[in-house]
């Protein structure tokens, strides 16, 4: 009796130990000094020593983790309850050496099969620091690769895998750059596991906050401060065509869009037209000199909360520029008009 006592607590410990990862590294050339686990809106910190550090905790399942140190520069891979491994060299983070459980060793997979791409993808990046007059057309290059290789190659990879947290995650990573009407029925074709996992519901969430906000739904109403203080409701413009806009001071690709936006304020302001731009800056002095030096005549709200802005959250803002067209009724009309899209599209609306 008493041997099958000990075994039972044998068991009990080894199924604990099971639930929880460690995490040991040592990266060869890594200066001492913090290292950051990012996970899920959670942050974890350790210290390198000569280049070693250790991670220790719990995850609900399988998720997608990044290793982040204070020269900025991190690596991703796949965390989930098991011993994990990595080594390498901190001049090459994209040749870690990175071992643990299944999800990991599928991502492995799935970093081999996008090789080409990225490799292709790499150098023009590099090339963007270099020749910053011409990155919208090194942009136009690197589109152009996602669309015609990296995109497909990554739904490929989705529908061989429907049960595995890399699909899911990737489907995640896909939904801020493709329509949903492509990425929800991928989803659906996903094991119910990962659909009903944590993750699985959020982003089912997601999903539905997307459809809210879908043109012929009524815009969400809130109430947001002027940079004097003043509160402004967006349901207050109801009567005029109103464009949401979000941007903020830090987004390039806002400031330039606003010429854009400034053309067709100018061609409509007296026709019943109206801007609303809500920032998603932290630094109100930052914001408040990127609306001067760019000229916006608009009204402008913010909550100084960046990406957890309420207004954003209500919409499912996931990246900038982003805007929604509402009409004098309060219903969204078109989403994301950019440069002249929202002008032609005010001509049809304002005669």
């Amino acid at each position: 009796m008493k041997a099958i006592k000990i075994l039972v607590i044998l068991l009990v410990c080894r199924n604990a130990h099971a639930q929880e990862y460690t995490l040991n590294a040592f990266i060869d050339g890594l200066t001492d000094g913090p290292v950051y686990l990012y996970r899920d809106d959670k942050t974890d910190t350790s210290f390198s020593k000569h280049g070693h550090f250790t991670f220790k905790g719990k995850v609900p399942h399988p998720q997608e983790a990044f290793l982040g140190f204070t020269d900025k520069s991190n690596f991703s891979f796949f965390l989930e309850n098991q011993p994990i491994r990595i080594t390498g060299q901190k001049k090459a983070l994209e040749q870690l050496k990175i071992t643990g459980g299944k999800t990991q060793q599928e991502y492995n997979a799935y970093k081999q099969l996008l090789q080409p791409v990225t490799d292709k993808i790499a150098p023009l990046y590099d090339l963007l620091q270099k020749e910053k007059e011409k990155k919208d057309s090194i942009f136009e290059v690197v589109q152009r690769i996602m669309d015609t290789a990296y995109y497909p190659l990554s739904t490929a990879f989705v529908k061989q895998h429907p049960d595995s947290y890399v699909s899911l995650y990737k489907l995640k990573e896909l939904l801020y750059s493709k329509p949903v009407s492509e990425i929800e029925p991928a989803f659906a074709g996903l094991s119910s596991r990962l659909r009903n996992s944590a993750a699985g519901r959020q982003m089912q969430h997601e999903f539905d906050q997307i459809h809210l906000t879908a043109p012929g739904k009524p815009a969400i109403d809130f109430t947001m401060n002027t940079p004097e203080g003043k509160p402004v409701t967006l349901s207050s413009f109801r009567g005029s065509y109103v464009l949401l806009d979000f941007w903020a001071s830090w987004c390039g690709p806002c400031r330039k869009e606003n010429p854009a936006l400034k053309k067709a304020y100018e061609r409509f302001r007296g026709s019943n037209f109206q801007i609303l731009a809500v920032s998603l800056d932290k630094d109100s002095s930052a914001w408040v000199k990127a609306i001067t030096i760019d000229q916006l005549p608009w009204h402008h709200v913010a909550d100084l909360k960046i990406w957890k802005n309420a207004a954003a959250q209500l919409y499912n803002v996931k990246s900038i520029p982003a805007n929604f067209l509402i009409s004098p009724d309060g219903i969204i009309l078109a989403k994301n008009l950019n440069g002249e899209a929202l002008e032609e599209k005010l001509a049809t609306l304002i005669k």
